[in-house]
């Protein structure tokens, strides 16, 4: 099914926590991810195109 907004929460929450200056690596959301991988590739794919997060370097990700 399509993702519910805790879902996306939860990876916005997980990529937050796991933000250095850098960002966030997106192996280590990934690895950390409560739904499965699969599921959480999708939400931070649907994530950048809505401008939520942003790619900040190839890996990384960042909270806008």
């Amino acid at each position: 099914g399509s993702e519910t907004q805790t879902d996306r929460q939860k990876i916005i929450n997980l990529i937050e926590n796991l933000t250095t200056d850098e960002g966030a690596e997106t192996e280590a959301v990934l690895a950390q991810s409560p739904l499965d991988k699969d599921k959480t590739q999708k939400i931070i794919v649907n994530l950048i195109k809505e401008g939520e997060i942003y790619e900040s370097k190839p890996g990384r990700v960042k909270i806008l």
